[in-house]
């Protein structure tokens, strides 16, 4: 394989002063960029055309676009040093993108910070943007693999007997599973193309751009509160709360093939859904034959929830010695995290994802430490709020449904049901470092408490081959307590 990509930039920005407003100079800028990228990946045949034993075919990508954009901004400082107005300050721009493939878009920005007082600041801010499909996304040729994927339509081995048939009572798997199967026209009692519990099957699986995608769009506004304490002044301490609402229309994902499979007779209510016609089954016997798995506009993703942010800084004396103090805290509070699909009938798919896991509704990090000279110590940890996959099951035996493990109190066990949740999960990490003109090292130990990931089953989550949710903010669980040295040299 030969891949080059190229990109040439032409801009240009002029800026200056424009006139004095009764709160300060007014400035503005002015601009403008030209842009082409050129994307050339070209195997040869052997890859190309999948000769080798074992590897898929892979036809590259080429293509080139260009993209012209001009912009403006102006910042306006209204008001200061008045009665109730420490500072009011106002920023515009505006930006004309036209791109070769999707046309001319306008986009914007505004915002304004108002200071009753110096220590209280209040922000808002809104805005929109335009994001065309990249080179590899509008011109990736086709690209085949193969993959073992799991085919939820196939009856299970202890449901189906040779001799007396299919056994509602022995088939763990839920009855949304069996109505979607039976809406896409497979039989989910006598499915079996390899038999009876072998439901794993090795398929096609193909990739690829394509100049049929949308742009992407969005709309954002958010509302902040800055406080920074006026009152001591052997101390520091500022606090912000910032609300956003961010919604993406046309967002462009690339699904994987077994979520496809998944979405379309698992995840979703009823039949089909948005992602049921990249399948392709096998006209002989049914079994799974190619999924596509091409990037795709999902229509809609909306993102609301609140930051809290803390910093506080002290330098105080020990043992004769200035040392600064600090600590520093940033979370994140979930509200709405929604992705919205539209099927090709145009109905609308809504799924809800905080509070899934890798959705958890409070995530945060904090630091705390001193520094002295060129040195400094830092204590951190993480923290990721507990997840909770939809559509629990109910406690029950193998063959009710509840888990793969159990077979009941009618056969001397327990009920139970798959893990599909999460708790709380903590991380701490150690570290000392020294930075000096032109020389850096720092030494510390991750995961410092050995703290283990949580563990779900593969079924209600896309996992890392060991149980671990995929995704989701757990590496340092999965890589355990490791220490580590960096050393810096600039020249």
């Amino acid at each position: 394989f030969a891949t080059t990509y190229e990109q040439t930039v032409i801009n240009g920005v002029i800026s200056g002063d424009l006139v004095d407003l009764p709160g300060g100079t007014s400035s503005a800028a002015l601009g403008f960029e030209y842009r082409q990228d050129t994307l050339d990946s070209r195997p040869d045949d052997v890859a190309a055309d999948g000769l080798f034993f074992g590897f898929f075919n892979d036809e590259g990508a080429s293509g080139s676009k260009d993209l012209y954009e001009a912009f403006a901004e102006v910042e306006l400082p209204l008001v200061a040093n008045k009665p109730g107005i420490y500072e009011l300050t106002t920023n515009l721009s505006g930006r004309w993108t036209e791109e070769q493939y999707y046309g001319a878009a306008w986009t914007y920005s505004g915002k304004v910070g108002y200071r009753p007082v110096e220590w209280l600041n209040v922000t808002g801010t809104i805005g929109t943007s335009f994001r065309a499909p990249n080179v590899r996304e509008q011109f990736l040729k086709a690209q085949t693999g193969f993959q073992t994927l799991v085919d939820p339509c196939v009856v299970p081995e202890a449901a189906f007997d040779i001799g007396t048939g299919y056994n509602p009572a022995n088939d763990p798997r839920d009855a949304r599973t069996l109505a979607n199967c039976e809406a896409a026209g497979i039989d989910p009692t006598t499915f079996a193309p390899n038999g009876a519990g072998n439901n794993q099957f090795s398929t096609e699986i193909v990739s690829g751009g394509g100049t049929d995608l949308d742009e992407e769009t969005s709309e954002s506004w958010t509302a902040g509160l800055t406080l920074e304490q006026p009152w001591f002044s052997n101390f520091d301490l500022s606090a912000r709360v910032t609300y956003y609402d961010i919604e993406i229309e046309g967002a462009i994902a690339e699904p994987s093939a077994q979520y496809i499979i998944n979405d379309c007779y698992m995840l979703q209510p009823s039949y089909p859904s948005s992602f049921c016609g990249r399948i392709t089954r096998d006209a002989t016997d049914g079994s799974l034959s190619l999924i596509s798995a091409t990037p795709i506009n999902v229509n809609s993703e909306t993102a609301k929830g609140i930051d809290i942010n803390l910093n506080y800084d002290q330098d105080v004396t020990l043992f004769g010695r200035s040392v600064g103090l600090f600590a520093n805290l940033a979370t994140n509070h979930k509200i709405e995290r929604d992705i919205t699909q539209l099927d090709d009938e145009g109905e609308a798919t809504v799924t809800e994802l905080v509070g899934r896991i890798a959705f958890p509704e409070w995530t945060g990090t904090m630091s705390a430490g001193a520094t002295y000279g060129d040195w400094r110590a830092t204590w951190s940890t993480r923290y990721i709020g507990k997840g909770q996959q939809p559509d629990t099951e109910d406690f029950s035996n193998a063959y009710e449904g509840g888990s793969e493990t159990c077979y009941g109190v009618d056969d001397g066990d327990v009920d139970c049901r798959d893990v599909d949740f999460v708790d709380e999960f903590w991380s701490h990490d150690v570290s000392i470092g020294y930075t000096g003109d032109t020389f850096n090292f720092s030494i510390g130990v991750r995961n410092v408490f050995d703290e283990e990931p949580p563990l779900v089953d593969p079924s209600e989550y896309t996992t890392n081959g060991g149980n671990v949710p995929l995704g989701a903010g757990y590496n340092a669980g999965i890589f355990g307590r490791t220490a580590f040295i960096r050393l810096g040299k600039k020249f």
